[in-house]
């Protein structure tokens, strides 16, 4: 979501011998993603789509307005 800052990706360096070892780590600032801090991604795409679909998910949704009735009924 643009505008909101969650966190950070930060590049990880890969062993020579496991190159497909993840190469970024996700430090969560927001407590909406709390669950993906410290989480390692092998791309950084990846990482960008699952901070994405966790903030879009977890965060606070606006309450639905109240539903008000009528003392008065027709006719009276």
């Amino acid at each position: 979501q643009p505008g909101v800052f969650v966190g950070a990706a930060v590049r990880l360096d890969r062993p020579a011998h496991q190159p497909s070892a993840p190469a970024w780590r996700f430090v969560a600032v927001n407590g909406w993603l709390a669950e993906l801090d410290g989480s390692q991604w092998p791309s950084l795409e990846e990482l960008r789509q699952a901070t994405a679909r966790g903030f879009a998910s977890s965060r606070p949704r606006p309450a639905a307005p109240p539903v008000v009735k009528s003392a008065v009924r027709p006719g009276w």
